[in-house]
């Protein structure tokens, strides 16, 4: 069986770059550059944490708050330190 977590997300939208930009509390800061309307953001934030933990697009599940800002992502073939680590390496 596979890891997987579940991280706290919170999305910024119709910024000028994608990509994890930190840690704001408890959950993982994202910015996307799409905006929030007909799931367009939802996408863009699945491809930029896929490309950032260097796993598929479908290890990447939104699990809750989809019409929110703060999320619940789970991350399929990742583990905390990973998490960690690439919150570092941006």
């Amino acid at each position: 069986m596979s890891r997987a977590i579940q991280v706290a997300v919170i999305v910024s939208t119709r910024q000028a770059k994608s990509g994890v930009r930190g840690i704001l509390g408890d959950a993982l800061k994202v910015a996307v550059s799409a905006p929030p309307e007909g799931g367009r953001a939802n996408a863009e934030l699945i491809k930029v944490l896929a490309r950032a933990f260097s796993v598929r697009r479908a290890d990447v599940v939104i699990v809750a708050g989809h019409a929110s800002r703060r999320k619940k992502v789970m991350l399929k073939g990742v583990d905390e330190a990973r998490v960690r680590g690439v919150t570092t390496a941006v």
